[in-house]
């Protein structure tokens, strides 16, 4: 590499190294636009999905309807029965999901 020449201290060899920084200088100056863009692209589509999946999170976590009424509901109505007693030779259970 250029860069290992110059302890010799021919001016050949320094010229030689100062082109390859410069040229490594411009090629970084001409990338930087690309750079900021690129970053700014990834922050906002990243910020995005982040948003997506916190508020995901919270919804599939959140009780959609009050589970109060619900327990009452079911009280009132399945309170004395028991599933041994509902089974037959076909049995259809219903099930339903609540936080």
């Amino acid at each position: 590499m250029a860069l290992d020449r110059t302890q010799d201290g021919d001016p050949v060899h320094i010229e030689e190294a100062e082109e390859v920084i410069d040229k490594l200088e411009r090629e970084y100056c001409e990338k930087k636009p690309k750079r900021w863009i690129y970053g700014s692209c990834g922050m906002i589509i990243f910020g995005t999905l982040a948003y997506l999946y916190a508020t995901g999170v919270y919804y599939m976590s959140y009780t959609q309807f009050d589970t109060v009424k619900y327990e009452s509901i079911l009280t009132k109505n399945l309170s004395g029965l028991k599933l041994k007693d509902a089974l037959t030779d076909e049995v259809f259970i219903i099930s339903y999901s609540y936080n």
